[in-house]
C-alpha cells in the first residue's frame, strides 16, 4: 500500500511565505505561515524535516523559541526519521545547538563542519600568484577533507558553517492523543 506523500513548506513571516511560493513556482508543496511551535501535522506523521540556516534565528534572540521548535518537531516526526539542518556563519560550537534537540529527545546522528572560514588554507589559496584552476580544485579538496574529517568540536575562532542530523529514536514513545501545537 502507497502512502499519499505531502510536503509541508513554512515560513514566519508573510512576505517569506510569499518569496517562497514564487521561487517554488508551481510545485506541489503546501505553504503555511507558522511560528515552528505549533506545526500543522498530527502526532508522529512526518517522515524528515530540513531546515536551513533558520534555527539560529530562534535561539540567538532576547526570548529563544529554540527549544519549543526542538519539541514540536520531535512530537510531528514519526519515531526513527530526522531532522537535517543547516546552520551557517556560526561562532559557537555545534553543542549549542544539539543541546535543545537532545534535551527534547533526539539523538545527535552526526555533525559535519561543512566549512571554515578565515583559515589559513583560504588566505593561502587566495594569494595572487596561484592559477584559478588550482584555487578551485583545491578548494573542492579541501571541502571534502573537512566534510570527512574535522572535528566539530574542535575549538578554533572565526565562523563555521555546520550541517546537523538529530534523529527521534526508533523506540519514542508516541502520545497519539496529542493534537498539533499542543
Amino acid at each position: 500500500a502507497s502512502r499519499q506523500r505531502r510536503v509541508l513548506a513554512t515560513e514566519v513571516t508573510p512576505e517569506m511565505l510569499e518569496q517562497a511560493k514564487k521561487e517554488c513556482g508551481e510545485s506541489r508543496c503546501e505553504f503555511v505561515l507558522t511560528d515552528g511551535i505549533s506545526l500543522p501535522s498530527l502526532s508522529a506523521s512526518v517522515d524528515g524535516i530540513w531546515c536551513c540556516s533558520v534555527l539560529r534565528y530562534s535561539l540567538f534572540v532576547p526570548n529563544p523559541a529554540y527549544d519549543r521548535i526542538a519539541k514540536e518537531m520531535y512530537r510531528v516526526l514519526r519515531p526513527g526519521a530526522y531532522v537535517v539542518n543547516c546552520e551557517m556563519y556560526v561562532d559557537v560550537p555545534p553543542s549549542v545547538f544539539s543541546r535543545g534537540f537532545e534535551d527534547a529527545g533526539f539523538e545527535t546522528h552526526n555533525t559535519f563542519v561543512l566549512h571554515r572560514y578565515g583559515g589559513r588554507l583560504e588566505r593561502v589559496l587566495s594569494h595572487r600568484l596561484i592559477p584559478d584552476r588550482w584555487i578551485t580544485r583545491s578548494a573542492s579538496l579541501s571541502a571534502l577533507v573537512r566534510y570527512s574529517l574535522d572535528n566539530p568540536g574542535r575549538q578554533v575562532g572565526g565562523l563555521r558553517d555546520y550541517l546537523f542530523v538529530w534523529q527521534k529514536p526508533v523506540h519514542a514513545h508516541v502520545d497519539r492523543m496529542k493534537q498539533p501545537g499542543v
